[in-house]
Parts: C-alpha cells; structure tokens; sequence
C-alpha cells in the first residue's frame, strides 16, 4: 500500500473513531436528558400534589431547556431518550448524525415509523433519506379535494375565533350593563329584590340599554353556541351553557326587573343571571362538526406497472392492496411504491374468503386484462375505447 493510501486509511479509521464518539455522546447526553425528564415530573408532581396536575409535561421542560440549548436539539436528545432500546442500539452501531435524528424527530408519525423500519434493515440513513421517505409518503396522497376540505376547516376555525372574540366583547358589555343597572336600581332586601326610581328617565334609559345590548348579542351566541336539546343537555358543563343562553334571551325579551313576570324579583335570579353572563363570556367555542377529511380505500386488481395507480393515489385514493401475477410489474411497484401492498397472484384464485378481507373498500378497480396487440383467443379487446368480441 502507498504511504498515501496509508495516511488516508489511517486518517479515515480515525475520523470513524470521533464519530463513534459523537454518536455515544449524543446518547449519553439523550441518557442525562431522560433522568432530567424523571427528575422533573417527581419534583412537579410533589409540588402539584393534591391537584388535577400531577408532572411536567415535555413541553413544559423543554421549554425550560431551550433558554440554554437549540431547541431542535432539545426535540432530537428527546426522542432518543424515549426511543427503545432496539432503536438507541441502531444509532450507536450505525453512527446517525445528530442532523438525521432531528429529521426524524420532526416527522410525522408515518414517516418516523417508516424511516426507522428502513434503519433497522440498513447499514446507514442519511438525511437525504428521511427527506426522500417524507416526500414519497406525501405522495400518498392529497387530493385537490382533500386539500380544499382542510382549507375549508381552517376557514371556519379562523371565522369561529372571530366569531366568539366578538360574543365575549358583546356580553361583556351585557354584563357591564346589567350590572350598572342592578347597583343603581335594585336593592337588596332579605332575599328579595326592591325596584327604585321605576319612573325616572335614567331608569328606563338603564333597562333599555340592558335589553339593546341582549338582543345585539343574542344572535352571534345562537349561531355559536347551538341550544342543546333531549339528551344532548346531560353534561353540567352543557346544561350550564345552556342557562346561559336562557338568560340572555331572557334579559332581550326584556324580561327581568318590572318586568319579570312577577310581583317581586328574587336576588338570587339576579345573582344566577350575573353568573351565567360571566359563564357564556368564558366559555370556549364548540368544536365544529367536521367531515373528515380521510383517504378512500380502493382495491386494485391487474394493477400492472402503477399507472393507473398513480392517477388513483392523485384523486384521492389510498390503496387497500394491488394484485398484479407480472413478476416484473411487481418488482417495479415493489421498487417505486415500498409502502403499498403488493401481492403477487394471479386474480382468477383469489378465494372469496380473501377478498371478504376487503369488505367496505371505496373503490374496486382494475386493469383490463387485455389489449389491440397481443390479447388471447376469446378475451374482448379495449382498442378505440369500445369492447367487442374477439369471435365478432
């Protein structure tokens, strides 16, 4: 061997050394930010004892942890630490740099699975790796559809935000109201309420402000917030939503005060109303009823190569299995599209048991057997886009 050769060769068994090393740093550091991690949610679950907050969660500490350390770091060291053992194991026999563990990290669930299962079978795994497995599983797929139904839902998560910053601003007001017009004008008096100054100008002015500022925002909480009904209204978290909007339909008919329907007012209806426009002024939006938006399932018979597969994945489609007996089509939808299920067989011995396996697919398709070249005697050709008998 040269004696370059042998600088080089002594150089790269060095180099390998250091990143044996850094690899084992990055673990033991992953090892300290897991015993940190159980240090923390002990200390914080002594701390919170006795509340509904029992640990810190990861966030929470790594949070903490970013004021001193790259949080991408952070997201990286932790995944490791609550990696199995099989998976640390791959990062250290395999030397993984610390730029492929962050990608992985990062990833979706899918492609995380998907880019440790390539690992456990490799050698090595690259970043360019982990990009690759994250853009050929975006391929599978997004439909146009799909991509205007989340566009749909974000639209409507942005209206609802507005909607519901406006209801509390409006009962807010209601409430500031109501209140005015309680401290000026009704009395306590054991238990009952006593109206004052009925006949006066700043009277009638305070009550009918009350019954503007209801009747203004009493639309936007019914578009909001839907009436629960029958069996709907049975959570106390419901029920109290839905006294809340009784009292505020209430206070626009103008129903309280004079006008309450009775001789008197009890404090406790005017304590129960202040507390019910307090509770409709802090509740949350409900979550809107949501199509989801999922991948319809199609089965694929005579898939061939995968071109018509690729149109189907295009339109939304997320396939169940694809038969194809072409030893060599199979190996070509193997090679470009590993994540799919490809079965080698010839569709004519499928059982019914198997394709029972199948049952509620979106989508059954399949290639004609066929074609205007080379078809066999008695089977209808598809050329110019008509069948007819082979025997015609």
């Amino acid at each position: 061997m040269a004696k370059q050769d042998q600088v080089v060769t002594l150089a790269a068994e060095e180099l390998g050394g250091i990143m044996r090393q850094v690899a084992a740093l990055h673990l033991q550091a992953a090892e300290l930010l897991g015993n940190i991690r159980g240090i923390a949610r002990a200390e914080h679950g002594k701390r919170k004892k006795g509340t509904a907050v029992s640990s810190l969660t990861d966030t929470e500490l790594e949070s903490v942890l970013s004021e001193r350390i790259d949080v991408e770091d952070v997201r990286a060291l932790m995944f490791l630490a609550t990696a199995t053992e099989n998976v640390r194991e791959d990062f250290r026999e395999k030397m993984i740099s610390l730029e492929t563990v962050k990608l992985i990290a990062a990833a979706a669930p899918k492609v995380r699975a998907e880019a440790l299962h390539v690992l456990a079978r490799n050698r090595r795994l690259y970043p360019s790796d982990v990009k690759e497995i994250a853009k050929r599983i975006d391929l599978d797929p997004t439909s146009e559809w799909q991509q205007s139904e989340r566009s749909r839902l974000t639209h409507l998560e942005t209206l609802k935000d507005e909607r519901l910053f406006s209801v509390k601003r409006g009962v807010d007001r209601l409430g500031v109201a109501f209140a005015r017009f309680h401290d000026k004008f009704m009395r306590d008096d054991e238990g009952l309420v006593t109206l004052i100054e009925t006949k006066t100008e700043a009277y009638k002015r305070a009550y009918n402000e009350v019954i503007a500022r209801a009747r203004s925002v009493l639309p936007e909480i019914e578009a909001l917030f839907c009436q629960p009904t029958g069996t709907e209204a049975t959570t106390p978290e419901v029920r109290k939503l839905g006294f809340a909007i009784a009292a505020v339909q209430r206070l626009a008919r103008g129903g309280f005060a004079h006008n309450a329907g009775r001789g008197v007012v009890h404090s406790s209806e005017v304590v129960a109303l202040g507390h019910a426009l307090a509770y409709i002024g802090n509740a949350g939006a409900p979550p809107n009823e949501k199509r989801r938006a999922k991948h319809l399932k199609v089965l694929e018979l005579c898939a061939g190569a995968g071109g018509m597969s690729i149109g189907l994945i295009g339109a939304g489609y997320e396939h169940a299995a694809l038969f194809e007996r072409n030893q060599d089509k199979v190996d070509t939808l193997r090679r470009n599209w590993p994540t799919w299920g490809v079965e080698k067989t010839d569709i004519r011995k499928i059982s019914d048991a198997r394709l029972r396996q199948y049952a509620g697919i979106d989508l059954l398709a399949a290639g004609l057997p066929c074609g205007p070249v080379n078809r066999p005697r008695g089977i209808p050709t598809c050329s110019s886009g008509c069948l007819t008998s082979s025997k015609s």
